[in-house]
């Protein structure tokens, strides 16, 4: 393509980074979706600084695309937040639109002439910019974007008129990093290269690509001493679309939490549990089997399931196993363009296409390739959006170029033909959204509950609940709880964990519940039936331990804690907990354990507060600290001057680094402020503390 045809592909996609950045601000205002990443989302941006904060090494093997976590641990660790996530990501896809524009001149030029070429590559551009898929990706901290854009890199340079094995080698790597099925593409490219260049190319792009894969497989074998070459959740996955009965689509593992965060460990521990056996390998090979053992009692139902997993690839739009385009959309959350549907309507003008242009000798290798690893990812596990993204670059361009390429004495190669069967096919075969709708609303109200927007979330959890979905009934109790409307919250609980007895979810928030309720046995019970659920649940030992530390068994309570920590070394309120246990007995015991807590959780305040108290009133001098407890302070800023309780830390600070004169004015203004606000508890320590300033006495615990 000559340069100054490439300025008008280059004008329509930054002119569409400036749109999409418009109503991704507007989403970011309005759709909660957009603004807190939950379920694999939530698990890539937490992972991503964990990856960052461990030198990019954690202490399980990757359990999703790891070059996708690269990124978002370096976004991460630059101090970088969503919205520059998103900028990235509104890059990559225009760049991935260019891209395309280039490679689809370059693919119709081998059957339409020079002219129709150039109109078909643009259209096609417009097309993929306004797909709702990709446009929805570029606002979620998913890892569609950068598939999208080393899908279309290696087609463009398959399809190159000049083969470079290296470059092939590289782009074939970089795609399995991004997508693991991709690691097919690292096997298949060199042996095509050895029939078109010989052995030499081929063993360069075999080596290239097994060069950029040795540091993923080496990094998961120092985590668990297993080689593992990209990820380590195959096996779960396939039995999650596999298992009878399946319908094609991703369906829970009933023994296997179904909280993202928690889902990979539980296996692992099931399995165990099963088998003896403590390996990712083991864990991946045993769910294999489980959905292998599901063809073989009901193949006929498997075989109908691979059906209609291909009638998905090629029909469904709106659907998704985390976010519901077609809901947000119908719930006016969403920015996408024009409606939803027009996502799937190039998806069978594909097929067509390919048919007909593999006639011709025009649909080769790379299309293939780039069209066939989706489909058979999707075939093989079950259909996700995810997992059809990396195919629809190409499906653009093919649904592109049967529109151009006959005429009406031609009509299965015409564009009527085109627009009927885009349009028509997915209207048919379309998903039922009703049965998606309380999985749908259940989230929704999740994402409210975070933003503390309870009513709000009282809402959504309803509509889910009275819709029959069983994870609604503890969220909408707890949610009840927090808006204050503490009996029908508890009878909610209690009503899910009697009608639920299986679920851990619901025992736990039943549990929660029970212990702030004061009925700790009962809440202690609930916790174990929690744990013996879902032997991977880091909440409910942490939460025993609180129970036991209420009831003073400590060494039980540090047991429970320990026990939490060994299953989520960086989950914040254990560490927590733990510092209450020992702030008495063993202050320097505490202290580490804030510290923890506080490195893990910056914003968690109750730490921040317990160590300035242990710095500036501890017994034991080796502790006692002045200047690192009003370090700890500073944070709070104006409020260091309103609250007396903040007051009387910074004036106990000052008594210890010797300066009697502030901690006597501070210590004064905060038995003022506890004057005028009636406070008779804790005017009279604060009283004896001003006396004890006045004489050169520290404030000790």
């Amino acid at each position: 393509m000559e340069k100054n045809h490439r300025l008008p592909f280059l004008g329509i996609c930054l002119l569409m980074v400036a749109v999409r950045w418009v109503l991704l601000s507007q989403e970011w205002e309005n759709n909660p979706f957009t603004r807190i990443p939950i379920e694999d989302a939530a698990a890539a941006w937490t992972d991503g600084l964990a990856l960052w904060e461990n030198g990019f090494q954690l202490s399980t093997p990757f359990l999703s695309a790891p070059l996708y976590l690269g990124l978002v641990a370096i976004v991460r660790g630059l101090g970088g937040d969503l919205f520059s996530l998103f900028l990235i990501q509104t890059f990559l896809w225009a760049g991935t639109a260019f891209l395309l524009g280039r490679a689809a001149f370059r693919f119709y030029s081998k059957s339409l002439p020079e002219k129709s070429s150039y109109h078909a590559a643009l259209l096609a551009t417009a097309f993929f910019l306004f797909l709702p898929d990709p446009w929805l990706v570029t606002g979620r901290v998913l890892n569609g974007t950068l598939q999208l854009f080393l899908a279309t890199l290696l087609w463009s340079q398959l399809s190159s008129p000049s083969l470079r094995p290296y470059r092939l080698g590289l782009v074939a790597g970089l795609n399995a990093l991004a997508n693991p099925p991709f690691l097919l593409a690292v096997i298949a490219i060199p042996i095509w290269l050895h029939r078109k260049l010989g052995r030499g190319a081929s063993f360069r792009a075999l080596g290239m690509g097994i060069l950029l894969l040795l540091p993923i497989s080496l990094h998961n074998y120092q985590a668990c001493g297993e080689w593992i070459p990209i990820s380590g959740q195959a096996g779960l996955t396939f039995a999650h679309g596999n298992s009878y009965p399946s319908d094609g689509l991703y369906r829970p593992v009933s023994e296997v939490s179904g909280e993202r965060q928690k889902q990979n460990l539980d296996a692992l521990h099931f399995v165990a549990e099963q088998t003896g056996e403590t390996s990712w390998s083991a864990t991946s090979t045993f769910f294999f089997k489980r959905g292998l053992q599901s063809w073989a009692e009901h193949p006929f139902a498997s075989i109908a399931s691979v059906g209609k997993k291909i009638l998905f690839f090629f029909t469904e739009y709106g659907y998704g196993d985390i976010y519901q385009a077609r809901l947000e959309k119908e719930a006016n959350l969403s920015s996408a363009p024009g409606p939803v549907g027009f996502g799937a309507f190039l998806l069978v003008p594909a097929l067509l296409a390919a048919f007909f242009l593999r006639r011709r000798g025009s649909f080769g290798f790379a299309e293939f390739l780039c069209m066939g690893i989706p489909l058979l990812t999707v075939i093989i596990f079950f259909y996700s959006p995810r997992y059809r993204m990396a195919a629809l670059p190409i499906c653009t361009v093919l649904g592109t170029w049967l529109f151009y390429s006959g005429n009406a004495r031609t009509p299965l190669r015409s564009g009527a033909a085109w627009v009927s069967a885009g349009v028509l096919l997915p209207f048919l075969f379309q998903s039922d959204a009703t049965s998606f709708r309380p999985a749908f609303w259940n989230k929704l109200g999740s994402l409210h509950e975070q933003e503390s927007n309870w009513t709000s979330a009282i809402d959504s959890y309803r509509k889910s609940w009275v819709a029959g979905f069983p994870d609604a009934g503890p969220s909408l109790g707890h949610a009840l709880r927090r808006a204050g409307q503490e009996k029908e919250g508890l009878s909610i609980l209690q009503e899910s964990a009697d009608s639920q007895p299986l679920s851990a979810y619901a025992q736990r928030s039943l549990a929660v519940a029970l212990a702030e309720n004061g009925k700790l046995e009962e809440a202690k019970l609930a916790f174990l039936k929690a744990v013996e659920l879902e032997p991977a649940d880091w909440e409910s030992p942490s939460g025993i331990g609180n129970i036991c530390a209420a009831l003073n068994q400590i060494p039980e309570a540090e047991s429970w804690y320990q026990k939490s920590l060994e299953l989520r070394p960086d989950f914040a309120p254990a560490w927590l907990n733990m510092g209450f246990l020992f702030e008495k007995e063993d202050p320097r015991k505490s202290l580490e354990a804030f510290q923890q807590a506080l490195e893990l959780q910056p914003e968690l305040l109750p730490a921040r507060l317990s160590m300035a108290g242990l710095y500036a009133t501890c017994p034991d001098p080796q502790i006692r600290n002045g200047q690192k407890a009003l370090q700890l302070l500073s944070v709070f800023g104006e409020v260091l001057y309103q609250d007396p309780n903040l007051m009387e830390l910074r004036a106990s600070a000052f008594a210890v680094l010797g300066d009697w004169r502030q901690a006597v004015a501070i210590q004064s203004e905060a038995l003022r402020a506890f004057e005028s606000l009636g406070a008779t508890d804790s005017i009279g320590p604060a009283k004896a503390a001003l006396l004890g300033f006045q004489n050169q006495q520290l404030r000790l615990r």
